[in-house]
């Protein structure tokens, strides 16, 4: 949210300063140019009077002489021509068949001054009306008058550039320099602004990391602003309330699945001793098969009662500390306990992968690796192939077991790991919809996580992440 506020505040500043210096930095060498025609009016105005008798007498002695003076101290080279375009004077390099000064020439011949360049930059010169149209100087020309002001010729000058563009440079750079500190001063006023404004979001924020991590949120209130002071007020008591609801039910489902266990032992007892007198009775199978479905699920209700209040711990902050690095040997010191039942199963049980570490609790990776391999076990149907893939992924260790079975649809997918969901193509197989969400729970637990999608065989694959470092 900050950065959607600062951005556009810190462009429209830009572009409010670039909108200020650029018109100013014209506006500087407008004006270095016009100061440049007006140093230079009197010299062209003396040699148009020193043009005109030699122009009228042919003697150009001193019109020359005065030519080169100019040409010595200002370094500005100059030439003069009569009606017919003839050199009558010149000094320094200035070509009277260039584009530009023919043209300025023309013009002047007509009784019409050309004192027009335009403005002077850093990197190079005037160009333009009069200019020398890429050159990097520019051309001024006045008419030489004879009587009944008539044109006689024109004096063609070329200002020299070099002051100018030095004192342009200056200027540009302190303008310049001058707009680098606004915008500097505007990225820190407004980095103090957005800060001052999202204060109260991040007072609420704060709050809301507060709830899971059991920290006391009366502090937050204290520092939050007046206006918020209220509203956080109302987030405690809110939070409070969620706590205590949340804490209830996680206590709720422990006692109930924990009370479930002595009814459920005095059943079974009760069934073992009438299945003495009769070892057949269909019923008594039935029951007795009832029972057990009903203490499994007790048993996974009373874990993942326990699974779920250490994630809470564990993404609170709360938790223990974290769990030593685990040496694993191989995927097939992991799956070994288990591949007898695969082939009792009628499965075959694959092993990929050599030595890894986790940082994970090793009766943790067990359990998550047992209900992994038991939902294969049961549903990727017989002859299916079961692999455990063991690989290393920078600081992450993933555990991938994958079948060849059915496995799910996208639909499906994405409802894997929610408690007490089964897949429809389940049937009758036994099952209570938790182990998923258990080997969820835990992974969540030590820091990682689980994902479910189709493996390349075809039916589904679980893979487990957990890091292999000491964070």
């Amino acid at each position: 949210m900050r950065r959607s506020v600062l951005i556009p505040l810190l462009v429209f500043g830009l572009i409010s300063v670039v909108a200020i210096i650029g018109p100013t930095l014209g506006y500087i060498s407008e004006a270095r140019a016009n100061q440049l025609l007006v140093s230079r009016q009197a010299a062209v105005d003396h040699l148009v009077q020193l043009a005109r008798p030699a122009i009228e007498t042919g003697t150009t002695s001193a019109l020359r002489e005065h030519l080169d003076r100019h040409f010595q101290v200002y370094g500005e080279s100059t030439v003069v021509l009569d009606l017919s375009g003839e050199v009558v004077a010149s000094a320094g390099e200035l070509d009277p068949e260039r584009d530009d000064v023919e043209a300025a020439a023309a013009v002047a011949a007509r009784n019409v001054p050309q004192w027009e360049i335009a403005p002077v930059l850093p990197w190079g010169g005037a160009g333009g009306p009069g200019g020398s149209g890429g050159s990097g100087s520019g051309v001024v020309a006045q008419p030489v008058l004879g009587s009944a002001e008539l044109s006689l010729g024109t004096v063609v000058l070329e200002p020299e550039l070099g002051p100018a563009q030095r004192d342009v440079a200056i200027s540009w750079g302190l303008v310049i320099a001058l707009g680098i500190a606004l915008i500097a001063g505007l990225v820190v006023i407004a980095l103090r602004w957005t800060s001052s404004v999202l204060r109260p979001v991040r007072a609420l924020d704060e709050a809301a990391s507060a709830f899971p991590a059991h920290r006391d949120l009366s502090a937050i209130s204290r520092k939050a602003p007046r206006e918020l002071r209220e509203l956080t007020r109302s987030i405690l008591v809110m939070t409070e309330s969620m706590e205590h609801s949340l804490a209830q039910q996680r206590d709720f489902v422990a006692d109930a699945s924990h009370l479930l266990r002595n009814p459920l032992a005095a059943i079974r007892l009760r069934i073992d001793a009438l299945r003495v007198d009769d070892e057949e009775d269909e019923e008594l199978r039935m029951l007795d098969e009832d029972a057990a479905r009903i203490e499994r699920i007790a048993e996974r209700m009373l874990n993942l009662a326990g699974v779920e209040h250490r994630v809470n711990a564990a993404e609170s902050g709360s938790g223990p500390a974290a769990q030593k690095l685990r040496v694993i040997r191989s995927a097939e010191a992991l799956v070994s306990p288990y591949r007898h039942l695969h082939e009792r199963a009628g499965q075959r049980l694959v092993a990929v992968g050599g030595e890894a570490t986790v940082n994970c609790a090793f009766s943790d990776l067990e359990e998550m690796l047992e209900n992994a391999l038991e939902n294969a076990r049961k549903y990727a149907g017989d002859g299916a192939t079961v692999t455990v893939r063991l690989t290393r992924r920078g600081d992450w260790t993933e555990l991938a077991i994958s079948d060849d079975g059915p496995g799910l649809s996208d639909d499906e997918l994405a409802q894997a790991g929610a408690r007490f969901w089964r897949s429809e193509r389940t049937g009758a197989l036994p099952g209570t919809g938790l182990g998923l969400a258990i080997l969820t729970g835990i992974a969540r637990a030590n820091g990682g996580g689980a994902e479910f999608d189709r493996a390349p065989e075809g039916g589904l694959r679980i893979t487990i992440r957990l890091r292999s470092d000491e964070r």
